[in-house]
């Protein structure tokens, strides 16, 4: 039976990353790359960072260029519940990719990817998560795509359990993935926010198979 792959869902600001985060510090065997705002001294958003557990290595992904673009909307009811903020130009990547507001790191997606397959050939990991998949990788290729797809496939890297986070916009290009590189697996989907928030060893444990959820 192969591996589950799960896709957690939720539109923005709905609390994706900080469930990812919490899942990756509070239990064993979980490898994440989870990419969580920066925010300046009064709360504005300048940024996005990548970070890969165990070990909370640091890659600066993404950076604000252009704090009047508004972000993407994944629906009508996701707006923004943040403002942007320049991010100061010493931490701006060069080249980067520009979407949006920000502008991308290719050396950060490729530093973060690497840490994180190393991680995997090391073994000991029972859940993988990849915090998260946007229009970078399922319109354009680019970012995480390599790496969603060798995780998909086990190319390379162990086929374990899979938690990909994506806005909900994206859930039924993500799901075609799923189904393309897993030969016709169907993901089941969760949703964070508004009263569905899964409580993190309960969802280990029924995506795992394992009962010992011994924290850190």
């Amino acid at each position: 039976m192969q591996p589950v792959v799960t896709i957690l869902t939720g539109t923005r600001g709905a609390g994706k990353s900080r469930f990812c985060l919490s899942l990756a510090r509070s239990h064993r065997g979980v490898a994440a790359l989870v990419s969580p705002s920066c925010q300046d001294d009064q709360g504005r958003r300048f940024g996005i960072d990548a970070l890969v557990f165990p070990g909370e290595a640091r890659f600066p992904l993404a950076r604000v260029v252009d704090p009047a673009c508004p972000p993407r909307r994944a629906s009508g009811r996701d707006r923004p519940r943040y403002t942007l903020a320049a991010a100061p130009r010493e931490e701006l990547p060069f080249p980067g990719v520009p979407l949006g507001p920000y502008l991308f790191s290719p050396a950060a997606f490729d530093g973060a990817t690497a840490s994180l397959r190393e991680l995997l050939l090391r073994g000991g990991n029972r859940l993988v998560v990849l915090d998260e998949i946007g229009p970078l990788e399922l319109e354009r290729g680019e970012g995480f795509a390599a790496l969603l797809g060798e995780l998909l496939r086990g190319e390379g890297v162990p086929l374990l359990p899979l938690v990909v986070v994506v806005r909900p916009s994206l859930v039924g290009a993500l799901r075609e993935c799923v189904r393309r590189e897993r030969g016709g697996l169907t993901p089941a989907t969760i949703g964070v926010g508004e009263g569905t928030h899964p409580e993190s060893s309960r969802l280990l444990q029924t995506l795992t198979g394992q009962g010992d959820l011994s924290d850190r």
